[in-house]
């Protein structure tokens, strides 16, 4: 913790006319100094990446027959995206400031890279999954933005069968499929390690003392 205590002093000097109240820290989170934190500290983000030809070789998920995807290709899925998440606030009130609705620019990003689908389960439009490309350590990358599903499907094990299917369909191509996921997420999370994707980064808010 040492070397902790001296980040923050010379970010403390540095930093002294704003007045610091904390700082952000990046570490892998198999070193021994991240799980050594994470005992004290709740991570804030972890950067989940997978290697999408190694995902695209495992075996197929639980449900991936029953999922297919359909291109969204004009702007009009935003209201019935918003009433998704609307409904999804209404019955998870707590989550409402941490799991917010994407803002109208990040999904026009998707929507101009052609990475947004509705979902359908055996036929029935059950939700939407979205992504744009941002390459990630000079290797070119998709960046998952949304995977978003009506409540009479969450927690049915779906969600791993979505972006398995997604990841077939959309990557050509591509070798890199990741994105932060809030460390409280922990569905997403989830969701992500049963795709194929491994945290590479976990992001910690340090407060100064």
């Amino acid at each position: 913790m040492s070397d902790l205590i001296k980040i923050q002093d010379a970010l403390v000097e540095k930093f002294k006319i704003f007045e610091p109240l904390q700082f952000k820290l990046w570490l892998n989170p198999e070193s021994v100094f991240a799980k050594q934190l994470e005992q004290n500290i709740c991570p804030n983000l972890r950067c989940v990446v997978g290697k999408v030809s190694n995902i695209k070789n495992a075996p197929r998920p639980n449900n991936y027959e029953k999922v297919s995807l359909s291109p969204i290709k004009k702007d009009d899925y935003r209201a019935w995206y918003e009433q998704l998440y609307s409904d999804f606030h209404m019955s998870n009130v707590e989550l409402k400031d941490w799991v917010p609705v994407n803002d109208a620019e990040n999904m026009d990003a998707c929507l101009k890279d052609g990475l947004i689908y509705f979902v359908h389960i055996e036929n029935e439009k059950v939700g939407l999954i979205a992504a744009k490309r941002k390459s990630l350590l000079g290797k070119s990358g998709i960046y998952m933005t949304e995977i978003l599903l009506s409540k009479d499907f969450k927690g049915k094990g779906y969600a791993p069968a979505i972006q398995r299917k997604f990841i077939d369909e959309a990557t050509d191509g591509i070798e890199l499929v990741w994105g932060t996921i809030d460390a409280r997420n922990v569905a997403s999370t989830r969701t992500a390690f049963r795709v194929g994707r491994n945290s590479i980064r976990t992001e910690f808010f340090i407060p100064i003392s």
